[in-house]
């Protein structure tokens, strides 16, 4: 799919964008109190199904696995967790993809800046999972979806 996604349009990402923060405000009003034990294989394969919706540029790939497990009525701090669980494969599996790219940074990006963007973005993941974790056993989801409403229409009526 990677070359049909580098090609969508501005405005169907905008749309996407829109549909993210319905998707969030919706799921965000669901209580849930279903624990891991009682994950059935149905969960897993909506959930599922919702990451790899997620490929889709204006789709929030955590956001919609989120809202899939808050739908499926899981407990917030179990649908939060369980998104990124699920993401470590898909990160895993992009790592696998992107080793040849690898050689190509070598040869043009030292080893010192590398490992400093590196460690720059696993202190910001870190600090941005804390938060959002928080927002999502708070049951504040929604929050995301006051950025992502405007930008959505923004892009709709200018690009």
């Amino acid at each position: 799919m990677k070359h049909w996604v580098e090609q969508v349009s501005p405005k169907l990402i905008s749309l996407f964008f829109i549909l993210t923060a319905l998707l969030l405000l919706i799921a965000g009003t669901r209580k849930g109190s279903r624990t891991y034990k009682e994950l059935s294989i149905t969960d897993g394969i909506v959930i599922g199904i919702a990451q790899g919706v997620g490929v889709l540029p204006g789709i929030s790939r955590s956001g919609i696995t989120i809202s899939a497990g808050l739908l499926r009525r899981l407990d917030r701090s179990m649908a939060g967790e369980y998104s990124f669980l699920l993401s470590i494969p898909a990160i895993l599996g992009a790592l696998i993809l992107t080793l040849n790219d690898i050689t190509l940074l070598e040869t043009h990006i030292s080893p010192t800046v590398l490992l400093a963007g590196m460690g720059a973005a696993f202190l910001s993941g870190y600090f941005a999972l804390t938060f959002l974790l928080k927002l999502v056993r708070k049951g504040q989801l929604g929050w995301f979806a006051l950025y992502l409403f405007p930008l959505g229409i923004i892009g709709i009526l200018f690009l």
